[in-house]
């Protein structure tokens, strides 16, 4: 058993990234639950509300309320421009996020950290051509200045 743990544990690591759904805060929660009463999820609010003090299950169980919940374009509009707005309340650029993503990645390899970590910047073409460039924009910009992470 202690070699298949070694084992795994030497594999590399390939990808690290976070996806829309996993950025709903608690106070969106609360508004779709409330949309969607029908779905009955009171009973799961315990998960929802304990924040960062989850179990791995409890995290799975949240998730599978996300995917009830954001069921339409309007849903899916709502939490993403939530998403959005609770970032910039936060001060957080795309620049600044960009910005702190590298230096975690370059403060992991300065502490030696063995995973070879690469950052892809996404390009969400629902947003149209003019912010897709800004952002092809800052990839090259940050590409150039991170050494090509």
């Amino acid at each position: 058993m202690d070699g298949d743990v070694c084992f795994y544990r030497e594999l590399p690591k390939v990808e690290l990234h976070a996806h829309l759904n996993g950025s709903v805060s608690f106070v969106t929660m609360e508004k779709l639950i409330k949309r969607k009463p029908h779905l009955n999820i009171e009973h799961s609010m315990t998960a929802i509300g304990k924040g960062q003090r989850r179990t791995l299950d409890e995290c799975f169980e949240v998730f599978k309320i996300i995917h009830k919940l954001v069921d339409t374009e309007e849903d899916v509009l709502m939490v993403a421009t939530d998403v959005i707005k609770e970032f910039s309340a936060d001060g957080l650029t795309k620049k600044s996020y960009v910005e702190t993503v590298i230096k975690a990645i370059q403060r992991c390899k300065n502490e030696g950290v063995d995973i070879d970590v690469r950052f892809l910047v996404a390009i969400d073409r629902r947003n149209g051509t003019e912010v897709a460039m800004e952002t092809v924009e800052l990839a090259e910009e940050f590409m150039l200045s991170s050494g090509g992470l």
